[in-house]
């Protein structure tokens, strides 16, 4: 089984970050007391050169409704400048943009109604139905980039949901959106198309560093949505799996062997996502 190294992600073949670093204590150091005088020698443990965990915090078993705040759709479009080499610049076709919408719509397996993909081999389909994003993160990337006009789809999301975020929903929970069924299927993995929809180089890692990743989901149960709407959980099957926790797998943060065989063998995440940290 491969530990998740440098390279991230099935849409991010040319996207590269530095392994967590690992300090290891020298043994043969003696201690000192805090007045620096020569003290006795602890005994070498090797519990020191085990790296340290990043695991995120496990959410309750249940928890309070979340609200739908905005719904977005996109169309596919072509923009930028076919003869430059600028990566941020260059013609790219993309569904990328999200417009919101006013009024109820409809949430199928395929995603909702109207709404356009561009890039079928690493978007779309049942298992990434549609894209969800955390309200919340919105002020956060304003106050880093005050001059971006950032607002719901922004990050191409279609769901735009308060009350909730990558440390407080798990892989496979399944929720009620009136008559409608849906279920966490895996996080989103962060791609260069982040970085040229926003024109800023760093765009795409920050996500990666911040895990303002977002998440997908599968919609069991056809039925029809609107803002404002509740999304109230109804199953939450893997509680130790928050999708923070399972971006630390993805991006080195977490490289225990035995998390990472428990997340694999998870039956509600995507197969996408079982090969890319397989």
């Amino acid at each position: 089984m491969k530990i998740p190294g440098r390279r991230i992600g099935i849409e991010n073949a040319n996207l590269t970050f530095p392994e967590p670093k690992q300090i290891l204590s020298d043994p043969s150091v003696a201690h000192n007391d805090p007045d620096g005088r020569q003290g006795n020698r602890k005994p070498f443990s090797r519990k020191h050169l085990r790296p340290k965990k990043m695991t995120a915090p496990t959410p309750p078993k249940t928890a309070p409704a979340a609200t739908l705040q905005s719904l977005q759709i996109g169309r596919v479009i072509t923009e930028g400048d076919a003869s430059t080499e600028d990566p941020l610049k260059r013609q790219w076709t993309t569904a990328f943009y999200k417009t919101p919408i006013t009024g109820p719509i409809r949430l199928t397996r395929l995603g909702l109604a109207g709404d356009a993909v561009s890039d079928r081999r690493h978007h779309g389909g049942t298992e990434k139905a549609a894209l969800c994003y955390a309200a919340a993160h919105y002020d956060a990337w304003q106050h880093e980039h005050p001059t971006l006009k950032m607002a719901p789809g922004g990050f191409a999301e279609n769901l735009t949901i308060a009350e909730c975020e990558e440390q407080t929903v798990c892989i496979g929970d399944r929720y009620g959106i009136n008559d409608c069924r849906i279920e966490i299927s895996q996080p989103r993995q962060p791609c260069w198309k982040i970085s040229r929809r926003w024109g800023i180089e760093t765009m795409t890692q920050r996500v990666t560093q911040t895990g303002r990743t977002g998440w997908y989901l599968r919609v069991l149960t056809e039925g029809t949505i609107d803002v404002g709407n509740q999304m109230k959980l109804l199953e939450r099957p893997n509680p130790s799996w928050p999708i923070a926790r399972a971006n630390d797998i993805l991006f080195g943060r977490e490289t225990n062997r035995m998390a990472i065989h428990e997340l694999m063998n998870l039956p509600e995440l995507s197969d996408e996502w079982k090969q890319a940290i397989g």
